[in-house]
């Protein structure tokens, strides 16, 4: 009898030992998936940080190009405005003081007007022949030439040039647009400069335009 109750408490020991094991098992398998679904949520977070990084780049650049693009077109619309308005005011100035004129001194003042517009027409024509002129670095780039001189824009109306930046979707054009209206406000300024330092007689430039 007590032969059986040994072997039944040592019996029960084993068990209470493979259970204990198992047991252990359990746990290391557990915290092993709870580790593994841990790293694959950090991924997860990881991988939507990135995307949102991105898409944030992505608006930011957008928003910029808009915004540049918004100010140049105001800037155009600015040009135009004070170019229109200072020629109104000029014309209106000249008939002004037309009034006072005789008849003999109108007639000096156009012959004279008429040599500084043959003198400027002269000095244009010169610099749209050297800005025409080939450069030598250009011969061993033509493709780049002809880029270049793809867009005459010289005679189109600022109204035009701003609806194509508005509307268009052919880089090049763009581009020629932009190049354009440096241009314009540049020689804007320059004309702005140059009037300050003419004599009272110059002011009539516009007489005959």
């Amino acid at each position: 009898m007590m032969e059986v109750q040994l072997q039944w408490r040592d019996g029960s020991r084993w068990n209470t030992k493979e259970e204990e094991e198992k047991g252990t098992k359990r746990t290391e398998e557990w915290q092993r998936v709870r580790k593994e679904a841990l790293r694959d949520e950090e991924l997860f977070i990881m991988e939507l940080q990135e995307k949102l990084k991105r898409r944030n780049e992505e608006e930011m650049l957008i928003k910029k190009e808009e915004s540049k693009t918004k100010k140049e077109k105001d800037e155009l619309l600015l040009v135009s405005s004070n170019e229109m308005e200072a020629r109104g005011n000029e014309m209106k100035g000249m008939k002004k003081e037309e009034k006072g004129l005789s008849r003999n001194e109108r007639e000096v003042i156009m012959r004279q007007e008429e040599e500084l517009r043959r003198l400027r027409q002269i000095k244009e024509d010169r610099e749209l022949a050297d800005k025409m002129t080939t450069p030598v670095d250009s011969i061993f780039k033509p493709n780049t030439l002809s880029q270049s001189n793809k867009f005459d824009l010289s005679q189109w109306p600022y109204v035009q040039i701003r609806d194509v930046i508005d509307n268009s979707c052919d880089p090049d054009m763009l581009q020629a647009c932009h190049r354009e209206f440096d241009r314009r406000r540049q020689e804007y300024r320059h004309t702005i400069r140059r009037r300050k330092g003419e004599p009272k007689l110059v002011s009539y430039k516009f007489f005959t335009k």
